[in-house]
């Protein structure tokens, strides 16, 4: 069989499969070219799930006539002239294939003006402009693509419902949105308005919440953490939802790259593990997150529809995403406090004695004292202690409010222990060593691990092979030793030992909080959620479990 060279429609039906899944993907190239064009106001209209019409109209630079009939060519572009642009990308799209693909697989009708000159329009069918002329509009670009897909019915066949469809186009114009909260942006489905978000030229952090409130859900706002660092040219804004706000999946993460929005497993992972036992081994945090970083760091070309990336300083992207959130959550006040904070409303009572809470594992020293405060932030009126429960009224809201006391209990135990640990280092000698076998590479790995010196772990080398672990901190048990270093040897970076270390601790604790605990006095309950709030995450406890669960009146009605 002799070798052919393939006809151009066929060719750009070919660009058109990695290029063009499914409507939303058209949508997305057409207003990362608004983008480009610098619109201010951007309207996407479809019909039948955009299989039957999407339109894109912007307000941006516009088009000559010339302009458009190079903008149907494969590998026309205004965004590159050389390799080395590649380093220094600012744009959306740059490779020219978006139009030449969506015109080989649907029918387009293009106008476009610039400022102050005559607008033009084509008409495009299988890739080829059928008719072009002059036409009435203000300056920006309109393109119309209909019956998509029309010439490639294998394709069409295996599109979702078109409800589906118009769910997934709603998703990406949302993304925008919260990429560009500068931007504005009209989503119109059926004739029907389902977004209308106007331009907001406010600081860009106060613009992104706004937008925040406007296209995802207010909720996430509560209680959740600004995000705004700097380390050399890298740039990290933003916001993180509360502890509270996790999920099971990882849907509640919008991540931007340069304002393009990406998913990134090494962005998702440093933030989960940022946010150590503040939340659920199994779930998810919620975030959108925004950074900016130089061109040459990061490659946005690893993937056909740009949804990938690569990075080149991925240590120190790790590093820095770490630290922003850790500073975030040092902060004393969040950008909105969670409302229990700050709407409980008790009556003041009598001072009572200390509390004691002895150490646990039977052992004799205090880890933490519950004295009187002398400058209690909440008083109470009417309180009740149900078994390990303590139910108070929050008078502002008219709703009752159920605590965790157990939860409460390990909460104050994991923060007391915790700065013991770091600042008294403490472990338990073991009399008999754990000798484990490595081979020499395990070997250097873990002598690179502990050269840090992690408190209360003491290893020392017998051998070429062989480890002993004379101590170990006083929360882990002797049994647990071996499948912990088993478990190191398979990756764990400093960090990912450190957090390993941590949950560890936060599972011991709770068990031991809710197994030695079971009953408290009104008294002891008080004292508790007194020394709760000066807890740097009062409202879950070590395992990220809500220790607050309020009680709304048309809850009540509900289950009567």
């Amino acid at each position: 069989m002799k070798i052919e060279r393939l006809p151009e429609l066929l060719i750009n039906q070919i660009a058109a499969g990695e290029v063009i899944e499914n409507p939303s993907s058209v949508v997305k190239e057409l207003v990362e070219n608004a983008i480009d064009a610098k619109s201010q106001r951007i309207v996407v209209e479809i019909q039948g799930g955009g299989l039957q019409l999407i339109r894109v109209q912007d307000d941006g630079t516009g088009m000559t006539l010339t302009d458009l009939e190079m903008s149907i060519e494969r590998h026309a572009t205004s965004k590159l002239r050389k390799f080395e642009d590649f380093l220094s990308l600012q744009t959306m799209g740059f490779r020219g294939e978006a139009l030449a693909s969506i015109a080989s697989i649907a029918k387009l009708h293009i106008e476009s003006a610039e400022e102050e000159k005559t607008a033009s329009f084509i008409d495009v069918e299988e890739g080829k402009i059928c008719k072009k002329g002059s036409c009435a509009r203000t300056r920006g670009t309109s393109i119309d693509i209909k019956s998509l897909f029309y010439n490639v019915p294998v394709r069409k066949k295996f599109q979702k419902s078109l409800s589906a469809c118009s769910a997934e186009i709603h998703r990406v114009v949302n993304r925008f949105a919260l990429a560009y909260p500068n931007v504005g942006f009209t989503f119109i489905s059926q004739d029907k308005k389902i977004l209308h978000l106007l331009p907001n030229q406010k600081p860009f952090l106060v613009a992104l919440k706004e937008r925040i409130e406007e296209s995802i859900d207010p909720s996430f706002l509560e209680g959740c953490y600004q995000i705004s660092f700097q380390e050399g040219p890298l740039v990290i804004r933003g916001f993180l939802g509360s502890p509270s706000q996790t999920k099971m999946h990882r849907g509640g993460q919008y991540l931007f790259i340069n304002q393009r929005s990406v998913s990134s497993y090494l962005v998702s992972s440093a933030v989960k593990e940022a946010f150590a036992t503040r939340i659920n081994e199994r779930d998810f945090p919620t975030f959108v997150l925004h950074i900016d970083m130089p061109g040459d760091f990061v490659d946005v070309n690893v993937h056909p529809q740009k949804k990938e990336v690569r990075f080149k300083e991925e240590i120190f992207l790790k590093q820095s995403i770490r630290q922003a959130i850790e500073k975030a959550f040092q902060k004393e006040e969040t950008l909105c406090s969670p409302k229990i904070r700050s709407d409980f409303v008790f009556s003041k009572i009598e001072s009572v004695q200390p509390i004691s809470i002895k150490a646990w594992e039977g052992k004799n020293e205090e880890l933490f004292l519950l004295p009187p405060d002398e400058n209690k932030r909440f008083s109470y009126r009417e309180c009740h202690v149900i078994g390990p429960f303590f139910v108070v009224q929050d008078l502002k809201k008219e709703e009752l409010v159920v605590i965790d006391l157990s939860g409460a209990f390990a909460r104050c135990l994991f923060s007391s222990y915790q700065k013991k640990v770091e600042k008294e280092k403490i472990s338990q000698a073991l009399l008999i060593p754990v000798v484990l076998t490595f081979s020499k590479e395990e070997i250097m790995y873990l002598e690179n691990v502990f050269g840090s010196a992690f408190a209360g772990f003491e290893v020392r080398l017998v051998g070429e092979k062989n480890l002993s672990i004379d101590a170990i901190p006083s929360f882990m048990k002797i049994e647990e030793v071996e499948p912990f270093f088993k478990n190191l040897i398979r990756g764990f970076s400093e960090k990912e030992f450190a957090l390993e270390k941590s949950r560890k601790l936060a599972q011991n604790l709770c068990a031991y909080a809710r197994g030695r605990k079971k009953r408290f006095s009104v008294e002891e309950a008080k004292h508790l959620v007194d020394k709760l709030f000066l807890c740097e995450d009062p409202f879950q406890d070590p395992l990220g479990r809500p220790i607050f669960f309020p009680l709304k009146e048309e809850d009540l009605a509900r289950f009567f």
